[in-house]
């Protein structure tokens, strides 16, 4: 089996199931929506931190969150092209 057919390149596991669509990650984005969408907070709740209500600091933290997460996933799970395809047209001409 090549590298460029290995599970963690392609994104599909040994049985065809397609690892950066597991429903765990689906759930961590539920999570992280419900907690960055402050619609828990009571509407007279007047705290700050830093000088911004908490809500606020709630919403940017669950986005900052997401965009690590997001990033992670990009970098380890999503599928990826044979290295053929990167190559520039005149090393793929000389090979």
């Amino acid at each position: 089996m090549s590298a460029e057919s290995t599970p963690s390149s392609t994104g599909i596991d040994l049985s065809g199931k397609r690892l950066f669509l597991s429903w765990w990650i689906w759930v961590v984005y539920s999570i992280l929506m419900v907690v960055g969408i402050p619609w828990y907070w009571p509407a007279q709740y007047e705290g700050t931190l830093f000088g911004l209500p908490t809500w606020t600091l709630c919403s940017l933290a669950a986005s900052f969150v997401a965009s690590c997460f997001t990033a992670w996933l990009l970098m380890t799970r999503w599928p990826v092209e044979s290295v053929e395809n990167d190559l520039p047209v005149s090393e793929k001409n000389h090979s």
